[in-house]
């Protein structure tokens, strides 16, 4: 008989503390006691973890060393502690069970898949973010934990094509009044607007679509949406967000694109100083991953298309997010604009 066999590097089971720690938190999960229990163990894990004198960065990095099967502590394990901190920061209560639940987000930093639902951790980011995401509980007052819950996605017209145009054809085969629609995108990462783009130009059939396709992604040549405008180009500080050093890390690369974050404010302005001439016939813009870079069109007084695969703060320094949170929330009820999500996981981060 085949089983399944889980890679080490999401049980950590080469490690004594860790090993034991999981036997714990499996007995607590059988009790349905999680993620009150374990504590004490909990406490003491964590503890352990402090002692190693280790990052959430530094973590990250042993994480993907160990999943490239590069040399890396066999201390580290990175499921275990975020399933540590979700247990005290379910015994927790305000600022304090922020700090903790702000820490595993910290070590989530990157994906919008829950990846401990590969691994035999019963930890989970929805749970996280629930209870991160809410505002302080009065002076006090105790908070309990709240479970994600998701509730089913509902249709929505998009404000910016509908109602629909007349028919195409008057049955003669004579076409009647077809509607333009120019759709701009630029993006770190294409996998979403090459699928934005394609559906748009084939299924669109109401209208004459046009897609400018300026992303600056990696794998913008998969997605038949890579840049042609080199000003964009340059803006956005490609290629150098992919260069590749010797002995390149985990999160290499990374951080160029968390410059282009710091910078958006003048970004954004030189953006419009250099296109708002040739894009006034634009009839929405689309931002994808990051959503972050949605702000590059804020200028333009244009109807804008948000799509969240990622979380919101990805890529978005620590000291940008309150202000960030702060924008996209006047984005998102300005009433040209409109912004769907993936996943129910990142709609209820969004509404949060």
């Amino acid at each position: 008989m085949l089983g399944f066999v889980v890679p080490e590097v999401l049980t950590c089971n080469s490690s004594l503390p860790w090993s034991s720690y999981l036997r714990a938190v499996r007995s607590a999960v059988e009790s349905s006691v999680f993620p009150q229990e374990p504590f004490e163990e909990s406490v003491a894990i964590f503890h352990f973890w402090r002692g190693r004198a280790v990052s959430a960065v530094q973590e990250l990095e042993f994480f993907g060393k160990k999943a490239e099967g590069k040399d890396a502590p066999k201390d580290s394990c990175l499921h275990g502690l975020v399933t540590a901190l979700q247990v005290l920061g379910a015994r927790s209560n305000g600022r304090e069970r922020r700090q903790l639940l702000a820490l595993a987000e910290d070590l989530l930093y990157f994906g919008s898949t829950d990846v401990l639902s590969s691994s035999p951790w019963p930890a989970r980011r929805g749970d996280i973010l629930k209870n991160l995401l809410v505002p302080l509980p009065a002076e006090g007052e105790v908070e309990s934990w709240q479970p994600f819950s998701w509730s089913p996605v509902q249709p929505e017209k998009l404000p910016f094509v509908w109602p629909p145009a007349a028919k195409t054809s008057d049955g003669s085969g004579v076409e009647m009044n077809v509607q333009r629609f120019r759709l701009w995108l630029t993006d770190q990462h294409s996998v979403v607007s090459g699928e934005i783009a394609y559906l748009f130009t084939n299924y669109l059939k109401r209208f004459r679509v046009k897609v400018e396709k300026q992303s600056v992604s990696l794998y913008c040549r998969f997605h038949q949406v890579c840049f042609s405008d080199g000003r964009v180009a340059a803006l956005l500080r490609h290629p150098r967000i992919y260069e590749i050093r010797p002995g390149a890390g985990f999160l290499d690369g990374f951080e160029q694109v968390e410059n282009v974050g710091r910078d958006m404010d003048h970004i954004a302005r030189e953006f419009y100083h250099l296109f708002r001439s040739p894009l006034r016939t634009v009839d929405a813009f689309l931002c994808s991953i990051p959503i972050f870079w949605c702000q590059l069109y804020q200028h333009f007084r244009k109807p804008i298309l948000g799509v969240m695969d990622q979380p919101i703060f990805l890529f978005v320094q620590r000291q940008l997010r309150s202000a960030w949170l702060d924008r996209f929330e006047q984005l998102a009820q300005e009433p040209r604009n409109f912004f769907v999500c993936h996943t129910a996981f990142l709609q209820m981060q969004a509404f949060s």
